[in-house]
């Protein structure tokens, strides 16, 4: 299965393995680009979108229903989950904000300035879920610690400078190495 999402706000799931015309599923949860989708790697029943227009959504795959779990004022911009954790959602909201939805009381349990520019992506080391990576529009990739994380202060263990904005920073597949893209061409 595919996912995928587009500038008009539709979210699509192709069948790859099926053998039947309707391969393709199509659904409309945004009135925006949509600008992340996190599926959890245990967990397929529940599936989070968001576009930039600030609004995320939860699709109950059983139901095929899109209920709306946050809005924001702010462009909603990327979003991630930890494997070990299948309850909470980090996205990064507006201006390098990120944030922590916590599913048990339907509401964010933290709220973190850690770029200057809007975060473009989120990524969990798969050794160690409490390292976590972020890109920006502000030239940074930047490693954290979610152990020593200070919520008011976040100071990241490790940065990553490029000349224009880093488009995404993801950790290899066994968590040893990462890798970050930049508009200025560089990776």
């Amino acid at each position: 299965m595919i996912v995928v999402g587009n500038n008009f706000g539709n979210v699509g799931f192709w069948d790859v393995d099926s053998e039947d015309d309707d391969r393709l599923y199509l659904y409309h949860p945004h009135a925006g680009t949509i600008s992340g989708i996190s599926m959890h790697q245990h967990y397929f029943e529940k599936i989070f979108t968001s576009c930039y227009l600030g609004f995320i959504r939860l699709m109950d795959v059983e139901k095929e229903i899109f209920d709306l779990v946050y809005s924001s004022e702010g462009p909603i911009c990327s979003l991630s989950q930890r494997s070990d954790d299948v309850k909470c959602l980090y996205f990064s909201e507006g201006y390098g904000r990120l944030n922590i939805w916590d599913e048990r009381v339907r509401k964010c349990s933290t709220q973190s300035k850690l770029h200057a520019h809007r975060i473009n992506s989120i990524d969990f080391n798969s050794q160690n879920y409490n390292i976590m990576a972020t890109s920006s529009s502000d030239g940074i990739a930047a490693i954290w610690d979610l152990r020593s994380f200070k919520v008011d202060q976040p100071r990241p263990l490790e940065e990553v400078g490029h000349d224009k904005a880093v488009q995404s920073a993801y950790f290899s597949p066994f968590g040893s190495s990462l890798i970050s893209t930049s508009m200025d061409d560089t990776v």
